[in-house]
């Protein structure tokens, strides 16, 4: 491509639309400010365009992402506000076009050494903001829980009012005035082609829009670019972004090309979702890649999936790169795909009050240096009576900066000593000890998978007998990992409840508790109608029929064969029982083929007609079966699902309003997939799993398998939840 002809860059200033503070200005003398800079380019690579950067400085900073940086101390963050050309009118003046500015200049400084910048966006136009990634929530000046700069943003402006201004004043030094004539010169005789790749990242939009807390949100179609200058940018922004689907995607395609490469990265669709989504990749072509990029993509789906790929020319037969080679970025694909893992993070609601600083409280654990207090480990116990569980404890009083506390997320803990003996029963002394200082905040359990299930499952009990937490999620990455903890804990939820009915002094009412274990609803409808016609139904073969599941409930529910409901199980079930939907099914169930005959005889109908009742009735009676599941769901004490599943419509409604979150198996669980289920407020959680296993989402790339290369992620995935949470100072 043809080198730019003017891309010039100077020290700048952002004035506030009052003229009454700065922003920026470092190097323009205004001390204890951050360095902000213009940009003026014309080039054949990207669209004209004039930007001004404000710059945060990575030294003074250890943790500005989710992960540990591998840029060097002298490298900053940047977050670009960028004008394109055609969408801004620009015009320039003496500091006496506003006497008030003269006034914030520093006193060695003199007035006639600078001019006015005042670019006004056109109706309709927007700013494209690039950089750090969103969401820029602006929840103090000096954006500390991103950056920790120590460098305040003067004049209590936050990253939300300065993005959603339509107008921008712009103190610069008269040096510029060369250069913004050859912009007003050259922009409008500047072409490109018509396909711009490169570094770029494309975020639509429109699919997002809710990430972006401006006052006044427009959907556009058109996307937001970032500019990468490395991976791991690429990384804190994408994995600080709520589009972590987009990032595996995006991961792999770096992966296989062992190397630093643009790449063009868009997906479609507007709403998250389980159905299928297309997606557009555009990068450098190599023979060697296009074979790589096809077994990488496939080992992303689904057997089934309908793939295409599609190697298109390149832009034009002249183009060239930056260092006058032939350029190749002519590699264009598009993929209706289904992922393996769907994960979708909550979109930021920015008109949405946030209660009792919880979301801050886990934004801050998961950035890594929220907590004042470090971690404190139990000490010793003697002769091992732990086995091989320890135990992680973190500081009760936590102290975060600003004006969020978080004594309200301390939650009351209420239970008879009746219960709590019999549930802590089989554990040590010093599991008794860490619970009760914990006060079922965050509780961290690490050691063997069996060890850490069984003492989670004495956690979760202790949840379920507090009112302040007795609505619980608990999660898994795995499909087994998930249903081992359901099975255990139903179990010894029956065996303390039956323990305690024999104990004359205890007069607590106590159920066991109602756990399911959820599955795709769509399925279990299926599974239950095979079950019932057919009377049988492989259960082993199919991952979504299992105990506990939604469908084995209802089949309890209704007295199927020979499964019913336990004299002592959830008071919910019985209600359910005499509702009116159940009992429509079972009448309609018994009486649907008979009148079905009788209704044929009587109106005579044609065999069409017969076939359209018919068709009617079973959309009827899946229906009626789909939303008897929902009811069971919604009356769990506990919902067991996978991180992917905590997302799907019916069962994130129960996600919400859980009041505690277990997550089990977590030393193989990432991050993301934490977040994904915890988030996106601050809740009594409990984190356990053997720290020694390595997350699901990390496979070594150099692993091949039947000569298709496994998942590729960043060395950053293989950080799980559980060693996060013991090496950071969080717990």
């Amino acid at each position: 491509m043809p080198l730019p002809i003017l891309n010039d860059m100077q020290p700048c200033a952002i004035v506030s639309p009052d003229a009454t503070s700065i922003i920026g200005g470092q190097t323009l003398g205004f001390e204890n400010q951050l360095r902000t800079e213009i940009v003026i380019y014309v080039g054949g690579i990207h669209e004209a365009y004039i930007c001004a950067m404000i710059r945060f400085p990575r030294a003074r900073s250890a943790a500005a992402s989710f992960f540990k940086s591998n840029l060097s101390e002298s490298e900053d963050l940047a977050i670009t506000i960028r004008w394109r050309l055609n969408t801004f009118d620009i015009s320039g003046a003496s500091l006496d076009f506003d006497p008030r500015v003269k006034m914030l200049l520093p006193e060695h400084r003199q007035p006639d050494e600078f001019g006015i910048l005042q670019v006004n966006l056109r109706p309709g136009e927007r700013s494209l903001i690039s950089g750090m990634g969103f969401p820029f929530q602006g929840k103090n000046g000096a954006i500390d829980g991103y950056v920790n700069s120590g460098c305040n943003i003067q004049g209590g402006w936050n990253l939300e009012t300065i993005f959603g201004q339509a107008s921008f004043m712009i103190l610069v030094k008269n040096t510029i005035r060369p250069s913004l004539a050859r912009f007003i010169d050259l922009a409008p005789r500047q072409i490109i082609a018509g396909n711009l790749y490169g570094n770029v990242h494309y975020w639509d939009i429109n699919r997002y829009r809710n990430q972006m807390a401006f006052e006044k949100r427009v959907a556009h179609q058109d996307p937001v670019r970032y500019l990468f200058n490395s991976l791991n940018d690429a990384a804190t922004v994408i994995t600080q972004s709520i589009a972590q689907d987009n990032w595996w995607y995006a991961m792999d395609v770096q992966d296989v090309r062992k190397g630093k490469p643009p790449f063009l990265f868009l997906k479609d669709g507007d709403k998250p979702s389980a159905e299928t989504d297309r997606f557009w990749v555009i990068t450098r072509l190599s023979p060697g890649f296009v074979a790589r990029f096809k077994r990488s993509i496939g080992s992303l789906t689904n057997p089934n999936t309908e793939l295409s790929i599609a190697f298109g020319p390149p832009p034009s037969s002249s183009t060239f790169r930056d260092d006058g080679k032939p350029d190749r970025d002519d590699l264009g694909w598009s993929a209706k795909v289904v992922p393996i893992k769907n994960v979708w993070f909550e979109e930021y609601r920015g008109d949405q009050l946030y209660k009792d600083g919880g979301y801050f409280v886990l934004e801050e654990f998961f950035i890594g240096h929220g907590y004042s207090h470090p971690i404190f480990h139990l000490p010793p116990v003697a002769n091992g009576d732990d086995d091989d569980v320890g135990l992680i404890r973190m500081a009760r009083n936590v102290s975060l900066d600003g004006n969020i506390t978080s004594e309200a997320a301390e939650p009351t803990v209420q239970f008879d000593a009746a219960y709590a003996n019999m549930v802590m029963s089989e554990h040590s002394p010093s599991f008794r000890r860490y619970i009760k200082t914990v006060a079922l905040q965050i509780i961290g359990v690490q050691g063997t998978r069996t060890k850490t299930t069984e003492t989670l499952v004495s956690t979760t009990l202790l949840f379920l007998a507090n009112p302040g937490t007795n609505k619980v999620h608990a999660s898994a990455s795995s499909h087994n990992a998930v249903l081992a903890f359901a099975l255990m804990l139903y179990e010894k939820g029956a065996k303390v409840v039956k323990a305690l009915q024999k104990q004359v002094m205890c007069d607590m009412p106590r159920h066991i508790p109602l756990v399911v274990r959820g599955y795709n609803i769509r399925k279990e409808v299926g599974s239950f109608i095979r079950l019932v016609i057919r009377g049988e139904i492989e259960w082993e073969m199919s991952t979504w029929s299992q105990p506990l599941s939604p469908c084995e409930w209802l089949l309890k529910l209704v007295d199927f064969d020979e499964l019913e409901i336990d004299l002592l199980d959830s008071p919910k079930l019985f209600d359910l029982r005499g509702c009116a939907r159940v009992r429509d099914f079972v009448v309609s169930s018994g009486t649907s083929h008979a009148a079905s005959d009788k209704n044929q005889k009587e109106k005579n109908m044609t065999a069409q007609q017969e076939r359209d009742e018919r068709l009617q009735a079973e959309h009827w009676a899946r229906e009626l079966i789909k939303h008897l599941l929902v009811d069971i769901v919604k009356s769990a004490d506990v919902l067991c699902t996978t991180t992917h599943m905590s997302r799907d419509t019916y069962y994130g409604a129960f996600r919400e309003s859980a009041k505690a979150v277990v997550l089990t198996d977590a030393g193989s669980m990432s991050k993301a997939e934490a977040i994904v289920v915890w988030g996106p407020f601050f809740k009594p959680c409990a984190i356990g799993g053997d720290v020694g296993r390595k997350t699901r989402t990390f496979i070594d790339p150099d692993h091949v398998s039947d000569g298709k290369y496994a998942n590729h992620y960043g060395p950053e995935s293989q950080v799980s939840v559980l060693r996060h949470m013991m090496s950071s100072g969080n717990a």
